[in-house]
């Protein structure tokens, strides 16, 4: 159920295969917690062409969610041993995907989108794509393991208004059979210990300046620390650690003079009692400081038509990206510049 103060979920676990499988059109999964098919292989939930799975929690299995032909929106994926989320000809809208193996591997060979997904605190890798005409829009992804974003196997892909930081190997991997088509711009990057901005030509890039030479690419990304309210939580533990310290402290808003959301991600959490998702606490507060990811620059892309910056979009502003509740990119930049009233941001890159 979509409803989930109603808590009618259900508990799904210790099966030995798949624990939930929904397929064809008009078929939803909402509102269900799933694990424990921690088995070679099994799944947790698997979603046929058609179907739809939203707001579950999905945790402690091999694969946590695999999807062909579905939309994955507004789950927490965490503490998978192998993938968090697995799709193909899949849309992916707002989950929150940590402490598993890999993060997200996608695949698909249309217009499909990732958006507003945070995927951070992965073992080996935050997101992996490959195929074609696949678009990455206001994604978070922070990784101190492995690359944050990998293409691989991939024509036209296009990548924007993404916060990407890695603490190892890239931020932003692409392989050289991936680099017909490619496009990227609007993201904001950041790197600590030895990462590199990014890989081109199978030749590391360190620093923003020499990854747009080598990509003709992100000439009006960012390379800034996007200060984030509170990478590591209450517990100062990044991701899954316990099932009483689930990650679910973990706050990757940005910082806003003006006000952001905190007390971790709006994807659902897990109830103590009842074990089935609801609605995570959220409190809007003034921080002491501004992320540089919020700014001005959206309002001239937008006002001048720029088709990577949709007013329908959320849209980051002066580089990052942000999403904003229930209000279009001409709304939010001109709200910014008049300064009327605080922004409001969500934790992926906004974030989920």
């Amino acid at each position: 159920s979509l409803d989930l103060a109603a808590a009618n979920g259900n508990r799904v676990h210790d099966n030995n295969g798949t624990g939930l499988y929904v397929d064809g059109a008009g078929v939803h999964a909402a509102g269900n917690t799933v694990y424990g098919q921690d088995g070679t292989n099994q799944v947790g939930l698997q979603l046929g062409s058609g179907s739809q799975g939203s707001s579950n929690l999905v945790y402690d299995n091999f694969f946590g969610i695999d999807a062909f032909g579905a939309t994955i929106s507004n789950n927490r994926v965490y503490h998978n041993s192998s993938t968090g989320i697995q799709a193909s000809q899949s849309h992916v809208l707002g989950n929150a995907v940590y402490s598993n193996a890999r993060g997200l591997v996608w695949s698909g060979s249309s217009a499909y989108v990732a958006r507003n997904n945070l995927v951070y605190g992965n073992s080996l890798s935050g997101v992996s794509v490959s195929g074609a005409n696949l678009q990455l829009l206001n994604n978070t992804v922070v990784q101190d393991a492995g690359n944050a974003i990998t293409i691989d196997n991939a024509t036209n892909i296009r990548l924007f208004n993404n916060i990407l930081w890695a603490g190892a190997n890239y931020a932003l991997a692409v392989s050289s059979n991936s680099q017909v088509g490619f496009e990227s711009d609007y993201n904001l990057f950041f790197t600590t210990g030895g990462a590199l901005v990014g890989q081109w030509q199978g030749t590391g890039r360190s620093n923003l300046n020499n990854w747009r030479v080598a990509s003709f690419t992100d000439a009006n990304s960012l390379f800034v620390d996007p200060q984030f309210v509170d990478r590591d939580g209450a517990d100062d533990q990044i991701g899954y650690v316990s099932p009483a310290s689930d990650g679910r402290d973990d706050d990757l808003h940005l910082s806003s003079l003006f006000g952001s959301d905190h007390g971790g991600s709006l994807a659902p959490v897990r109830d103590l009692v009842t074990g089935l998702p609801v609605v995570a606490p959220i409190s809007f507060t003034l921080d002491d400081v501004q992320s540089q990811g919020i700014g001005g620059t959206v309002l001239g892309a937008v006002l001048a038509g720029d088709a990577n910056v949709a007013p329908g979009d959320h849209t980051r502003l002066d580089g990052a990206t942000l999403v904003q509740r229930s209000r279009c990119a001409v709304d939010l930049a001109l709200e910014w510049s008049a300064r009327l009233v605080p922004v409001r941001q969500r934790a992926w890159a906004p974030f989920r």
